[in-house]
């Protein structure tokens, strides 16, 4: 499986039925959080297969981008979040 790292803002109040279903569509995988509006979740699914699954919660007001997770990666964050990471993203080689 693979890693896609869904980064997003809801202009919606936190009550909202849609604000409450973008997270259950988040909490349908297994995922690590990264920090406020950035999840890493685990799938075989595409982008835009994932993206889709969120469309009918979203609107112009809102911004989600997703990505797929690779390696190498580099950062700072706690160390269970990382050895997430490492173990689900998609290794791509990079010519220096």
């Amino acid at each position: 499986m693979a890693a896609l790292l869904v980064t997003f803002r809801l202009a919606k109040p936190t009550d909202d039925p849609n604000y409450l279903a973008v997270f259950a569509v988040l909490k349908q995988y297994p995922f690590t959080l990264l920090g406020e509006g950035s999840v890493a979740v685990e799938t075989n699914e595409s982008p835009t297969q994932l993206f889709n699954k969120f469309k009918p919660y979203i609107d112009g007001n809102d911004i989600l981008l997703i990505t797929t997770l690779s390696k190498p990666h580099y950062g700072l964050h706690k160390p269970n979040v990382l050895q997430w990471i490492d173990l689900h993203a998609n290794h791509v080689s990079i010519d220096e």
